[in-house]
C-alpha cells in the first residue's frame, strides 16, 4: 500500500493475501496485520500490534480460518506467537519464546523453532485455534535466522516440509590472527578453527586485559554460547550454558569477568567469571543488543533499539551501578547509534553511527557527551576499537 514496512506476506486463500504492515514508526504502534485482494485494491488493517512490540512474520491457517502471527520486543530475538481468528478478530497467544514464524503442519498441528535449533511440532486445533498437548522434536541443527522474521523451514498445502540445516555451521570456519601496526599477519593458533554465533552473524571477541585470554562468542552443536581460549595455543572453556544464546562478549577492567549480552530480557546484559565457576550474574535487565564497562567499573555503556529510522534508531543507554535506577539516554536519536567503545582512560567514547547516510565513527567526550562531537572516519567507519 505504500505506506510501510513489510516482514511478512502470506495467501490468505486464492484472492485475499495477509502482510505485516509495519507502519511508518514501530513506536507508536502504528504497525499490524493487513490484508489486500490479489487483483489490488485498498488493504484492510485486520490487527494492530502494541506499541511495545513489533510484529514480524505472519502465516496463513487452512480454508481462510485465520493467520499465526509472530510478535516480538524490541531486540527481536525471540517472539511469541499468536492466532488471528478471521471470524471473531481476536488474538490468542499460543506460544513463548519462539525463534522465527511459526506455521500450521497438517493435519493439526503448529510447528515452530526453539533457540536450541530444534523444529517442534504440538498438537494445534484448527477450529478453535489452541495448542494442546506436549511439544514433540520433529527436526534438529536447523539454521538460526539472523532476525526474528526469516525462517529456515516452509511447510507447503500437502504438508511436506522443506528446511535449511545448520546454516551456520556449514560456512567455511574462521580463524584468528594477530595483525600488527605493520600489517603484518600471524596466526594465533594454528591448531584452531571456530564459527562465530550464529545469532545475528556476530563476530564478537576481546582481548583480555593481560592480553593473555581471549573471549569469543561461538556457535556449536550446543548453541550460541561464551567461551575462554588461554593463549596462545591453550585450552578453550565454554563459560555460559544458557538455553538461549549469549553473545557480545567483553573484559571487565580487571580480567576477572566477562560481560556478555544474553536473548533472556530477564537477565539482560550479564557477566560471568571467567574462569567459568559460578553462575550468570544479571548487571541491567532488559532488552540490549551490546554492552560495556568503562574501565573505572563505575558506567555500563549499552546499546538497545530496533534497526532504521524507521524502527525509531538504535540508541545508547548509560547505566551506573548503585546510582541509577533504569538506564538512561546517552547518545539517542532517529539514527542507529552502536559499537559503543569507551576510551581506556574513560575520557571518551567512541561509537559508530549512520547519521550521514553512511556509517562513520565518531567521538565524544564522557561523560559529557554533549560538549562536542568529532567525526574520526573520513568516508566510511565501523566497530570501533582504542
Amino acid at each position: 500500500d505504500g505506506a510501510g514496512l513489510y516482514s511478512g506476506v502470506t495467501w490468505v486463500d486464492q484472492q485475499t493475501i495477509a502482510y505485516v504492515n509495519a507502519g511508518q514508526d514501530f513506536r507508536a504502534g502504528s504497525h499490524g496485520i493487513s490484508e489486500v485482494s490479489a487483483a489490488g485494491g485498498s488493504p484492510r488493517l485486520l490487527w494492530k500490534g502494541d506499541a511495545a512490540a513489533l510484529a514480524f512474520g505472519v502465516s496463513a491457517l487452512p480454508n481462510g480460518r485465520g493467520v499465526l502471527i509472530n510478535e516480538c520486543g524490541v531486540t527481536c530475538v525471540g517472539t511469541d506467537v499468536f492466532a488471528f481468528d478471521m471470524r471473531t478478530h481476536t488474538t490468542r497467544l499460543l506460544e513463548r519464546d519462539v525463534r522465527s514464524p511459526a506455521a500450521y503442519l497438517p493435519p493439526g498441528y503448529l510447528a515452530y523453532l526453539r533457540s536450541d535449533a530444534t523444529l517442534y511440532a504440538v498438537p494445534f486445533d484448527l477450529d478453535h485455534l489452541t495448542t494442546s498437548g506436549t511439544a514433540i522434536p520433529i527436526a534438529d541443527s536447523l539454521a538460526l535466522p539472523v532476525s526474528s522474521g526469516d525462517t529456515p523451514f516452509h511447510v507447503s498445502n500437502a504438508g511436506t516440509l522443506i528446511m535449511t540445516r545448520s546454516a551456520g555451521l556449514s560456512t567455511p570456519p574462521y580463524e584468528m590472527d594477530w595483525v600488527d601496526q605493520a600489517g603484518r599477519i600471524t596466526p594465533v593458533d594454528t591448531g584452531w578453527t571456530f564459527h562465530p554465533t550464529a545469532l545475528l552473524s556476530n563476530e564478537g571477541w576481546s582481548l583480555s586485559p593481560d592480553e593473555k585470554r581471549l573471549v569469543i562468542g561461538l556457535s556449536t552443536s550446543a548453541g550460541d554460547g561464551i567461551w575462554v581460549k588461554e593463549l596462545p595455543a591453550g585450552a578453550l572453556q565454554r563459560i555460559t550454558y544458557d538455553s538461549t544464546p549469549d553473545f557480545r562478549p567483553r573484559w571487565t577492567p580487571d580480567g576477572q569477568f566477562v560481560t556478555f549480552i544474553t536473548t533472556d530480557s530477564a537477565i539482560g546484559f550479564a557477566a560471568h567469571r571467567a574462569d567459568g565457576t559460578g553462575k550468570d550474574s544479571s548487571l541491567v535487565p532488559g532488552g540490549f543488543d551490546e554492552g560495556v564497562v568503562t574501565a573505572d567499573g563505575k558506567w555500563y555503556l549499552l546499546r538497545r533499539g530496533a534497526f532504521g529510522a524507521a524502527a525509531g534508531g538504535r540508541d545508547i543507554v548509560s547505566f551506573r551501578p548503585g546510582v541509577d535506577t533504569a538506564p538512561q539516554p546517552l547518545i539517542a536519536n532517529t539514527f542507529d547509534d552502536e559499537a559503543v567503545m569507551p576510551s581506556p582512560d574513560g575520557h571518551w567514547v567512541a561509537y559508530q553511527s549512520d547519521e550521514t547516510g553512511k556509517k562513520q565513527v565518531f567521538v565524544r567526550p564522557f561523560p559529557n557527551v554533549n560538549a562536542s562531537k568529532e567525526q574520526v572516519s573520513p568516508d566510511v567507519g565501523r566497530a570501533p576499537l582504542w
